[in-house]
């Protein structure tokens, strides 16, 4: 990861090989576009939603995380892209970032 220092930003890169996984790559991706879906597994979020769907691996979506009985919440919008590499170079790009 790297912390920003012109606005604070935190920027997290991750990075790995999909030989021997169990998951196929197509179900992971489902996964990242059901941003709808988040607060029903994903521990301590409260809320999210899907704000736009601009293309197959384009979202803008909005979640909500914390522990609302200690009165710690936060939240965060954010714009998703991916890029299909599959027949270049036999990778997925995605890249996230948060929106002010």
């Amino acid at each position: 990861y790297r912390r920003e220092p012109i606005d604070n930003s935190l920027s997290i890169k991750i990075e790995g090989e999909l030989s021997d996984v169990s998951v196929p790559l197509f179900e992971q991706i489902v996964v990242l576009r059901e941003c709808d879906l988040y607060h029903t597994w994903a521990p301590f979020m409260t809320k999210s939603r899907k704000l736009a769907q601009l293309d197959k691996l384009d979202v803008v979506a909005w979640y909500e995380v914390g522990v609302p009985l200690l009165g710690l919440m936060r939240d965060a919008c954010y714009r998703a892209v991916g890029c299909d590499c599959m027949k270049e170079d036999g990778s997925v790009l995605l890249v996230a970032v948060g929106l002010n």
